[in-house]
């Protein structure tokens, strides 16, 4: 893959995650196959591919049309909640590489929490409250936040909090891997012509 082809499948693991979490705290529910790819990049932590922490483009399929709509301007595009969050990971990201003692407590927690996925196998809940644990420990207790706007009988619910939670992490995985691969805002702005084209060759 070249250079705006990976930066295109990071800013799509982010853009996924953001409208995973529109869809939980506005529907109460998402598509449980694209929670469960966004989750499970969570746990490549050391890796030259950034196909590879997706599993490939199918992983983020739904964050690759997503952004493809949004570099394109299309009126089908996420809602604006979607795109806040993905700008809000972008910035919570430079938060957190200037803490170390975070990064160190996110990778020994992630490591921790993929030696018991085999333990619990099938049942996704006892994960997906230690992936929401371990975020509200760690980038929880930063000053800048993402602010998810939705419907209070669903943001007062466990469960989908530890949803939103697990993704949010996910997302910040996702924009980590963005910035090593040289993602910036300003291409955002400036390269969308590469970008559409990226996500483009990727969708097919």
């Amino acid at each position: 893959m070249d250079k705006y082809q990976n930066i295109g499948l990071a800013l799509a693991g982010m853009m996924q995650a953001s409208v995973l979490v529109y869809e939980l705290a506005n529907h109460g529910s998402c598509n449980e196959k694209h929670l469960q790819e966004s989750l499970s990049s969570i746990y490549t932590l050391d890796s030259d591919s950034v196909s590879d922490v997706f599993s490939g483009p199918a992983g983020v399929k739904l964050g690759l049309v997503e952004v493809n709509k949004m570099i394109s301007k299309h009126k089908g595009r996420a809602p604006s909640e979607s795109i806040r969050y993905l700008i809000s990971l972008i910035s919570l990201e430079r938060s957190l590489m200037a803490n170390k003692q975070a990064i160190e407590q996110l990778r020994t927690g992630i490591n921790e929490i993929s030696n018991q996925l085999d333990f619990y196998g099938e049942n996704k809940a006892p994960i997906i409250a230690k992936l929401a644990d371990l975020y509200s420990d760690t980038i929880g207790q930063f000053k800048l936040k993402v602010m998810i706007t939705g419907k209070e009988e669903y943001l007062q619910q466990d469960d989908i909090m530890q949803r939103i939670r697990a993704l949010l992490l996910a997302g910040l995985r996702a924009a980590v891997l963005w910035r090593q691969v040289g993602g910036n805002r300003l291409q955002l702005f400036f390269s969308r012509a590469k970008l559409a084209e990226a996500t483009n060759i990727l969708l097919k």
